[in-house]
C-alpha cells in the first residue's frame, strides 16, 4: 500500500506543477513523460528525480498486479 501512495503523491505533485504551466495530460505516462520534458531537460529538476518518478511507477504497477494475483489465487482457494 505504502508504494501506491508514494507514488500518488508524486504523481499528483508532477500533475500540479505540470497544470500550473497549462500543461495537461490524459493518461499518467504523458505526465512522466511532460514532466520530463517540461522541468528535467530544462535542469528544473535533477535527472534522478524523473528516473526516481519512473521507477515508483514501475513499483506500483508490480505491486497492483502482484496484489491482483494474490487475491485471484486467495478466491479461487475458497470455491
Amino acid at each position: 500500500m505504502s508504494v501506491n501512495r508514494s507514488y500518488y503523491a508524486t504523481f499528483h505533485g508532477a500533475t500540479a506543477i505540470l497544470e500550473k504551466k497549462g500543461i495537461k495530460t490524459k493518461k499518467h505516462a504523458g505526465t512522466n513523460h511532460q514532466f520530463g520534458l517540461e522541468y528535467v531537460i530544462n535542469g528544473d529538476f535533477d535527472n534522478q528525480i524523473a528516473k526516481i518518478f519512473s521507477e515508483i511507477e514501475d513499483f506500483r504497477e508490480n505491486s497492483d498486479m502482484m496484489f491482483t494475483f494474490m487475491l485471484m489465487k486467495k478466491m479461487q482457494l475458497k470455491f
